[in-house]
């Protein structure tokens, strides 16, 4: 069966189209992610390492943001889930239940797990500056 082009940005397809590939260096860069936010750093310090450290991100702009981050990390396309969406007025909207398997698992469920408590207790605990020379 034909796989359609629209795949998260660690994948890319075989020449015939039937199945998705990891591409190496990305699927590493998202392990990573989820390694660091399991560790208990949030979206803004994963995003501002990963530029820091020259890690090329995965859309036009080249570069890591707190949105991207946090978007990945909510993601279920991560575990190998597909969510079938229609707009409905304008909004992307589920259609029918996740498909579990549809992509090759990037990271595992305990991986995704830890990093999920750790974005709510780091949500729970008191937001500050972001660094010495920026203010809230």
């Amino acid at each position: 069966m034909k796989k359609h082009m629209g795949c998260p940005g660690w994948l890319g397809l075989t020449e015939d189209r039937t199945e998705f590939i990891f591409i190496p260096d990305r699927a590493e860069i998202v392990k990573r992610i989820f390694e660091m936010s399991a560790s208990g750093l949030g979206g803004y310090t994963i995003a501002k390492k990963l530029n820091a450290s020259g890690v090329p991100g995965f859309g036009p702009s080249g570069r890591w943001d707190q949105s991207t981050i946090h978007n990945m990390l909510r993601s279920r396309a991560t575990l190998g889930e597909h969510q079938i969406k229609r707009k409905v007025n304008g909004k992307e909207m589920p259609v029918g239940k996740p498909i579990p398997g549809y992509y090759p698992a990037v990271i595992d469920e305990a991986l995704f797990q830890a990093a999920q408590q750790a974005r709510i207790e780091n949500l729970a605990s008191g937001r500050g500056r972001k660094g010495n020379h920026i203010a809230n």
